[in-house]
């Protein structure tokens, strides 16, 4: 048996390279979703503590107004998982 390629030269080495490449890349569309995840999340969070102090004030009690505290910070979250998930 004669080796004639060994270590990166192979085409193993050549597929390893290109994925390793491909994975410290993000995509356009990661890097979009990202960006709107950075205004989305915390405008949501917002709302739901704007929901949930709202609620004090009525003299509602405080369990009574987190239903929709969380109501209002759980309903966008099918939205958010259309996007792709992170890479760290």
């Amino acid at each position: 048996m004669r080796v004639t390629r060994t270590g990166a030269e192979t085409v193993l080495g050549q597929i390893m390279a290109l994925v390793d490449a491909a994975q410290k890349e993000k995509s356009r569309s990661q890097r979009l979703a990202d960006r709107i995840s950075a205004v989305f999340v915390p405008v949501i969070l917002a709302m739901a503590a704007f929901t949930l102090a709202a609620g004090s004030p009525s003299g509602a009690a405080w369990w009574r107004t987190l239903i929709p505290a969380v109501a209002s910070w759980s309903s966008p979250a099918p939205a958010r998982s259309a996007w792709p998930p992170r890479s760290r």
